[in-house]
C-alpha cells in the first residue's frame, strides 16, 4: 500500500442496547478488502488491544481508512474485512462502510465502522484463506479491492465460522457463542458440545472486555511478569461446573456473569479434584492457607 495507509483517529460508539451495530441500508451486497501493512503504520500494543476490547464489548470503532487507489464504488453499507500484510498475515477485523470514498490529505478513504477486531493470534490466517474455493489471492496488493460475489460469500462464511471456533489463547474453558451484549442458548446435550463453545474467539474476548486479564484467583497479570510476550494470555473459566448444564436444552451462558478471567496454574487446580469443581473464593481460601501449611510441613523436627 505504500506510506498511503493513515489511519486519522479513530474513536469508539456504544451500539444500540440489542448489543447489534445499525447499519445503513446496503445499496449492494459487495465485500471489500481493506489492507493494513504495519511497517508503514503502526498501532501501539495499547491501542490494539483497545480495539479488540472495545469489539469484544459490542462497541463499534469507527474511523477514516485508506482505499489506495480507488476513487469511487464503496457505498454506505458495503461490508469490509481488514487483511494484515507483512508477519501475521490475514484478516483481523471486519465492519461496514459508512461514507462513500472522498479525497482527504491527498489520500482516497472511506469512513469504516469496525464491528469485530481479534487480536493477532486470531486472525484468519492467509494460509488458511488461501485453501477457500475460489482462492484467495495473494498477495493481497492494495487496499480498497471489491471480491467477487463468489469470493465475498466464501470469505463471510469462513470469516464467522472461524470466529466461532476454539482459540488457542482460551484454556480448556472460554465461554459460550455471543452476539454483541446478548446471549444465546445453546442447547449442548454433550459436554463436549458444551466445551466447543466455551473456546470460542468471541465469548473469550466478550468476559476479558469486562474482566480483564488479571486472574481472579491469584491476581496474576502475565503482562506484568512477563512483559510483551505475556499481554493478553489469560485462561477463561466456567463459573458454573460444565456437567450441571451440559444436558440442560434450555441453559442459557451470559459470558459476563459466568466466566473470570483465571491463570493456567489455577485454572488447573479449579478442576483438581476430581468431579468437585471448586469456585474461585475456595481456591483463593486454599492459596492464603497454603504459607502457613508449608512452613509446619517444613520445619525441622
Amino acid at each position: 500500500m505504500g506510506r498511503h495507509l493513515e489511519l486519522l483517529g479513530f474513536h469508539v460508539e456504544k451500539r444500540p442496547r440489542s448489543g447489534r451495530d445499525v447499519q445503513p441500508a446496503a445499496s449492494s451486497n459487495a465485500l471489500f478488502v481493506m489492507t493494513w501493512n504495519p511497517p508503514n503504520w503502526d498501532i501501539s500494543p495499547e491501542e490494539y488491544e483497545s480495539r479488540v476490547l472495545a469489539t469484544a464489548r459490542g462497541d463499534t470503532v469507527r474511523e477514516p481508512w485508506s482505499t489506495g487507489s480507488r476513487k469511487s464504488g464503496i457505498a454506505v453499507g458495503d461490508e469490509v474485512v481488514l487483511f494484515r500484510q507483512g508477519d501475521y498475515r490475514g484478516i483481523i477485523a471486519s465492519g461496514h462502510a459508512t461514507s462513500a470514498i472522498s479525497l482527504a490529505g491527498g489520500h482516497n478513504q472511506v469512513g469504516v465502522a469496525w464491528g469485530t477486531w481479534v487480536h493477532l493470534a486470531d486472525r484468519l490466517p492467509i494460509e488458511i484463506l488461501s485453501e477457500f474455493p475460489p482462492r484467495f489471492k495473494t498477495p493481497v496488493r492494495a487496499s480498497g479491492e471489491k471480491l467477487s460475489s463468489e469470493q465475498a460469500a466464501s470469505v463471510r462464511q469462513h470469516w464467522a465460522d472461524w470466529l466461532d471456533q476454539p482459540t488457542e489463547l482460551s484454556g480448556d474453558e472460554a465461554g459460550v457463542l455471543v452476539a454483541g451484549n446478548s446471549v444465546i442458548p445453546e442447547g449442548a446435550r454433550a459436554r463436549v458440545e458444551v466445551n466447543r463453545y466455551e473456546r470460542s474467539r468471541r465469548a473469550r474476548e466478550a468476559c476479558l472486555a469486562r474482566h480483564g486479564f488479571a486472574c481472579r484467583v491469584c491476581g496474576l497479570r502475565f503482562e506484568e511478569r512477563y512483559g510483551e510476550i505475556g499481554r493478553g494470555f489469560i485462561h477463561v473459566h466456567h463459573i458454573t461446573p460444565l456437567s450441571q448444564v451440559a444436558d440442560d436444552p434450555g441453559y442459557k451462558l451470559n459470558p459476563i456473569e459466568d466466566l473470570v478471567p483465571v491463570c493456567p496454574n489455577c485454572h488447573a487446580m479449579l478442576h483438581s479434584s476430581g468431579s468437585k469443581t471448586l469456585t474461585v473464593q475456595e481456591l483463593r481460601n486454599r492459596i492464603r492457607q497454603a504459607p502457613e501449611a508449608l512452613s509446619s510441613e517444613h520445619e525441622p523436627g
